[in-house]
């Protein structure tokens, strides 16, 4: 005489993704349960899920077994219910396999439980913003060659990718969940200005984490924009023009310790200012600068004035001669990655007559 076996459970839809039938979650009706031998290749009985997603096998011999549940077309499993006594080990297409048991003599299973669920994606693109007007064009170019990494709410890295030459990304198959992704710009560019389409502003550098929220089970976040750019950059020579004839000469020496500010005199940044000084060559750089007009002004140390101007526009004076501890540049325009660096200013002694007045 043997005792035959028993075992039942449900198969429901979980949209929330953590392996809870959590109330608003309703079983899947007329799924397929298949009992296998241990192998799980062969079929040896079968069943159907009731209107309330439920199974039983019964009239079961004494043996080890495999469960294979049949989920419908377009969805994967999000693994057993919590609790359960027998695992999901393993999915292939819409298949879901248990992990092997057994079956003693009259046992009886119940509230087994597995779930299924559809899958969701998160896309969008990167825009190269030369203008730096944070405003995404119908022809903007795309940005290829960022870094968008895909982080779950426990802050694990879920995926990774790189925008391709269109600068769009996506991931696809994901699991319902709170998400946030990081993005790291290609080198020497920075995110765009802030508060127009891009969802990371220029206080975020070259590197930024954005929050995402809640992306339901087969949904789509869809869409997400960011807007970067290759700054300028701005320098030149301030030299002791020593003949003063307005013309920087092989062998002149640098002026060091001189300040120099840029201002910001339209575009995004207007009323930005950067600020350095000269090296001991007389060398100077503002660096990562971002397009618009500027102009520079320099202010020097007691007993120098501004040299004479010389025509032409390479290494001159840009700025008036004048016998004054101030200076500034005309305004100049400043582009996306452009690099100007022949801003130069020349710099004279201012000597010192003394005499007395009698009558």
């Amino acid at each position: 005489v043997v005792r035959l076996c028993a075992i039942s459970g449900v198969v429901w839809e979980d949209r929330s993704g953590d392996r809870e039938m959590n109330d608003g979650e309703s079983g899947v009706a007329g799924l397929t349960v298949n009992l296998m031998n241990s192998a799980g290749r062969s079929i040896l009985s079968s069943t159907v899920t009731g209107e309330d997603g439920s199974f039983t096998l019964a009239g079961l011999r004494p043996g080890t077994y495999k469960l294979r549940v049949d989920g419908p077309e377009g969805y994967v499993f999000s693994g057993e219910r919590a609790g359960s006594a027998l695992p999901l080990e393993s999915q292939r297409d819409n298949w879901g396999y248990s992990a092997e048991f057994t079956l003693l003599g009259g046992a009886d299973v119940q509230d087994l439980g597995f779930g299924v669920l559809t899958q969701g994606t998160i896309s969008g693109i990167l825009w190269n913003d030369a203008d730096y007007d944070g405003v995404m064009q119908a022809d903007a170019e795309g940005l290829r060659g960022a870094t968008v990494t895909l982080i779950d709410e426990n802050g694990s890295e879920v995926a990774s990718t790189s925008t391709i030459r269109s600068g769009e990304f996506a991931f696809a198959q994901l699991m319902p969940g709170r998400y946030s992704m990081r993005v790291d710009l290609p080198q020497d560019y920075v995110f765009t200005a802030g508060g127009g389409d891009s969802l990371a502003g220029n206080e975020s550098g070259c590197s930024a984490t954005i929050e995402l929220g809640e992306l339901s089970m087969g949904g789509t976040i869809a869409n997400l924009r960011l807007g970067a750019l290759k700054p300028a950059a701005v320098g030149g020579v301030i030299w002791l023009d020593q003949d003063d004839d307005g013309r920087r000469q092989n062998g002149d020496s640098g002026v060091s310790g001189v300040r120099a500010v840029l201002t910001m005199t339209s575009g995004a940044d207007a009323g930005r200012q950067y600020e350095t000084r000269t090296d001991e060559s007389g060398a100077y750089t503002f660096a990562s600068v971002m397009p618009g007009t500027a102009e520079i002004t320099y202010e020097l140390a007691h007993g120098q004035a501004f040299a004479r101007n010389a025509s032409g526009s390479k290494r001159v004076s840009s700025v008036k001669m004048a016998n004054a501890l101030h200076a500034t540049t005309a305004e100049f325009a400043l582009t996306s990655g452009e690099v100007r660096a022949d801003i130069d200013v020349g710099v004279v002694g201012v000597g010192e007559i003394r005499g007395k007045i009698w009558e």
